[in-house]
C-alpha cells in the first residue's frame, strides 16, 4: 500500500490522495494519512523548516498524477532549505519515498532532495511524468525519515507538489515490489469522502491567532499599478509588501507603519520602477517580520 500526499493550499486532490490544504508554515503537522486502501496509516508529516507558500502554475491536464496535484506546489527560494519529517514509521520495514514537482515557467528549476545523506535532483520545468525515488530507506531509531529540499546552485527556485510513501518488508528489494498505481484513479463517491487529513498548526499560526486571513492583488496581469487588499489581525503592527522578479531579486518594497496597517486597500505605484520589465513576479506579504503569503503576478507591457 502507498500513501500519496498532495502539497497544496487550494487545490485539493481526489481520493486516494491526501491533501495538506494548508500553508507550509514551520511547525504544522499533517496526520491521519490514508493509504490507497483508505486505511489510516498513523503516519504524520511535520514541516520542520518552512516553504514560501503555494505555487499554482504547475502542468495541468494529463500526466502521471491528477491535474490538481501537478498544478499545486510548495516553493523554496535559492539559498533556502525546506525540510519535512515523516514520523510514526515501522522500523522493521524499508520505505520508498517519491518526490514530484512541476512548474510551467521557462527555465531550469532544479531541486536537490536529500534523505539520509543521499541526494537526488529533479527539474520541475514542465514536468508531468518524472518522479524521483529514494529506495530502501530505513527510518531512524525514532521511526522517522527527514527530507530536505533546496534549489540547486544557480537555480532561483524549486517546486515540490507531492510525495509518495511506500513501505515493504526489509528483506525485499525494491525490484521485487509490484508496480505502483500512480494515484490518478478516482474512487467512488463514498470512498472519496472517507477520511480527512488532520492539520495541526503551531500555536502562532492557528486560525484564531493568524496575522493575516486574506490577501488579494489585482489586476493580474498588471501594468504600472497594483492594488493589494488585506484582511489583518488587530495585533499586526507593521506590514511589508515585497515584490521579487523571477530571479529572486527584490525590485520593490513598501513598508506600512502602524498608522497605515488599518487601511484595507493599498495601491502600489510601480510606474517609476525601471527594473519591472514584462514577466513573472512574486509579491510577498510580511507581517511583523514573519512571511505570511506569496502571490504570483504577471506584468505586461
Amino acid at each position: 500500500q502507498i500513501v500519496y500526499l498532495n502539497w497544496d493550499i487550494n487545490y485539493h486532490a481526489p481520493s486516494p490522495w491526501n491533501s495538506t490544504d494548508a500553508a507550509p508554515v514551520e511547525g504544522t503537522i499533517f496526520s491521519n494519512l490514508n493509504n490507497t486502501s483508505l486505511n489510516n496509516t498513523g503516519y504524520e508529516m511535520l514541516i520542520v523548516q518552512p516553504f514560501n507558500g503555494e505555487f499554482y502554475a504547475g502542468v495541468t491536464g494529463t500526466g502521471i498524477f491528477p491535474s490538481n496535484v501537478m498544478q499545486s506546489n510548495y516553493w523554496t527560494d535559492a539559498s533556502q532549505t525546506s525540510q519535512v519529517k515523516i514520523s510514526n514509521l515501522d522500523q522493521t520495514k524499508k520505505y520508498r519515498i517519491g518526490c514530484f514537482g512541476s512548474a510551467t515557467w521557462y527555465g531550469f528549476f532544479n531541486g536537490n532532495y536529500t534523505i539520509n545523506n543521499t541526494t537526488l535532483s529533479l527539474n520541475s520545468h514542465n514536468n508531468n511524468s518524472k518522479v524521483i525515488y529514494f529506495e530502501d530507506v530505513v527510518p531512524n531509531s525514532d521511526g522517522e525519515i527527514i527530507l530536505s529540499i533546496s534549489p540547486a546552485a544557480g537555480t532561483p527556485y524549486c517546486f515540490t507538489g507531492a510525495i509518495t510513501i511506500e513501505s515493504y518488508d526489509s528483506q525485499l528489494s525494491t525490484a521485487e515490489l509490484p508496480i505502483a498505481n500512480n494515484g490518478s484513479a478516482q474512487l467512488n463517491i463514498a470512498q472519496q469522502q472517507a477520511g480527512q487529513v488532520e492539520v495541526r498548526r503551531p500555536a502562532t499560526s492557528s486560525n484564531d491567532d493568524a496575522l493575516i486571513s486574506e490577501v488579494k492583488a489585482y489586476p493580474n496581469p498588471f501594468t504600472d499599478n497594483l492594488r493589494v487588499d488585506l484582511v489583518l489581525s488587530s495585533k499586526v503592527k507593521q506590514v511589508a509588501l515585497l515584490l521579487y522578479d523571477a530571479n529572486g531579486r527584490m525590485v520593490y518594497q513598501k513598508v506600512l507603519g502602524s498608522n497605515e496597517v488599518t487601511r484595507r486597500m493599498q495601491t502600489l505605484d510601480l510606474s517609476m520602477t525601471k527594473a519591472l520589465t514584462p514577466g513573472n513576479y512574486f509579491l510577498k506579504v510580511i507581517c511583523d517580520g514573519e512571511a505570511q503569503q506569496t502571490i504570483k503576478l504577471i506584468k505586461v507591457r
